[in-house]
C-alpha cells in the first residue's frame, strides 16, 4: 500500500496582519495555531507587508 499527497487546489495561504493582531499573535492557540496543519505540507503561509 503507498501513501499518496492529497491533490491541493491552492498553493498558499494568506493571514492579513489584522488577523494576527486580532488574535494577539498567539500561535499557542486558537485560529492561529491551527496553521500547524500545513507543517510539513507545500502549502505557503503569507503574511504580506501591504
Amino acid at each position: 500500500m503507498t501513501t499518496q499527497e492529497p491533490s491541493l487546489d491552492f498553493a498558499a495561504l494568506s493571514i492579513d496582519s489584522n488577523i494576527l493582531r486580532g488574535q494577539r499573535y498567539n500561535f499557542d492557540g486558537g485560529i492561529l495555531k491551527q496553521l500547524e496543519q500545513f507543517k510539513g505540507s507545500p502549502v505557503q503561509i503569507l503574511q504580506p507587508d501591504v
